[in-house]
Formats: C-alpha cells, sequence, structure tokens
C-alpha cells in the first residue's frame, strides 16, 4: 500500500496549515472545534477542545495519523500506477474533498485518461457553491505537481496562539519523524585507570613502629 512521503506531508500541510492552539468553525463560531493540521473531531485520532493548546509533535504526529485514512481511500479506488508526488495529489484532494470515490476522478486515472482526470481536478473550486480563489489556486498547484513531480518551494504557516503574528517555516524545520526515546547506558564505568593515593601513616602509627624497633636493638 502506498503512503505519503515527507515531501507530500509537506505540501499538504502547507495548503492547510498548523495551528497549536483550538479554534472555532468560522461558520458556526464552535463545533467542529479544529487544531493542529485540520484536525477535527471527525477526522480521526481526538477531539480538539475549546481552550486547548498542543505541541508542534503532537499537531505532526496527529497529522500523520488521520491522513492514513485517505491513503487507504486513495489505495482502494485507484488501481491505475501512480507515481509518488501523483500518490500524494491524491490524498490531498481527498483530504480536502473527500470526493476520491464518489466523483469521477478516479475513474478517468483508472481508464488512463490522466489528462481528463486532471480536468476533473480543477474543476473542484467551490466551497459551499462559491468560488473561492484558495482552493483554485491549491488546484493549480496539485495539477502541476502531478504532472511534473516538482514541488513548489511552500513555507508552512504556524499559528502559535489566538492573535499572535503568524510564522513561516519550510518543512525540513518541522519534526517529521517522532524522536526517539534517549536510550540509558547500563555499562558500568571502568575504574582500571582511576590512580589510588598511597595510605599515608598516621603519626601514632610511625611513633609505634621507632618504638618496636628500638624494643629490638635493646634486647
Amino acid at each position: 500500500m502506498m503512503q505519503v512521503d515527507q515531501p507530500g506531508a509537506a505540501l499538504i500541510a502547507s495548503f492547510e496549515a498548523i495551528y497549536l492552539f483550538t479554534y472555532p468553525d468560522p461558520g458556526t463560531g464552535g463545533e467542529p472545534w479544529t487544531d493542529g493540521i485540520g484536525n477535527t473531531a471527525a477526522a480521526g485520532e481526538y477531539a480538539p477542545r475549546p481552550g486547548g493548546i498542543i505541541s508542534m509533535q503532537r499537531a505532526i504526529a496527529t497529522f500523520r495519523h488521520n491522513i492514513g485514512r485517505n491513503e487507504v481511500r486513495v489505495n482502494r479506488a485507484v488501481h491505475a500506477p501512480l507515481l509518488q508526488p501523483q500518490f500524494n495529489v491524491c490524498v490531498s484532494f481527498d483530504l480536502n474533498t473527500g470526493a476520491i470515490i464518489s466523483g469521477s476522478f478516479d475513474d478517468k486515472l483508472n481508464a488512463g485518461q490522466q489528462e481528463a482526470a486532471l480536468g476533473v481536478l480543477g474543476q473542484y473550486t467551490k466551497a459551499a457553491g462559491h468560488f473561492m480563489q484558495g482552493l483554485a489556486n491549491r488546484r493549480a498547484i496539485e495539477i502541476a505537481v502531478f504532472r511534473t513531480g516538482r514541488y513548489p518551494g511552500r513555507k508552512i504557516a504556524v499559528h502559535d496562539r489566538p492573535g499572535a503574528t503568524v510564522r513561516y517555516l519550510a518543512p525540513d524545520a518541522l519534526p517529521w519523524d517522532p524522536q526517539p526515546a534517549p536510550s540509558i547506558d547500563l555499562t558500568p564505568p571502568d575504574i582500571s585507570a582511576i590512580s589510588v593515593a598511597p595510605v599515608t601513616k598516621g603519626r601514632e602509627n610511625i611513633l609505634l613502629d621507632l618504638a618496636q624497633a628500638l624494643w629490638r636493638w635493646l634486647t
């Protein structure tokens, strides 16, 4: 089964941005609450709660967990051979639209009609029936990556706290791989090289030695 690689994960994250706090849906002012990289209760691992704060490591790990569902859906829907960048684009498309199975994009790919499939992909530029320039930009980038296999040098927006200035990070600055736990060295220390100072006799021992020597001389 194919999986999204790091460049693909970075591409998707650049479309979604990273939120290290929980924020409400702009339309409802509440649910679905979201954090991380588009993580909601429906996305998978856990349900964000109002006032929640998460770490960058938690955001990345949850994102990698959540897109596993889309990876499975794409593997099931698309039977035509795909290059890695093309698979990444399919997952990005399904994560954004949920249409890898319901639309005709996968049908045209399976029929070997890649350009026709990309034509279908380019039509997904509306949200709630309204054209969205952001979605049009996303589709244009996805189509370019699918065709060329080259990724744009996009930085990823990071929102640390509500009202804070947004910072932009290069993909390689993010903790994509989990950090291993620090190892504990159980090797006993080498004490062979430790120098031991000679024992110095106390004053009482020196006097006792002199008395014993004098007694032997007298007797």
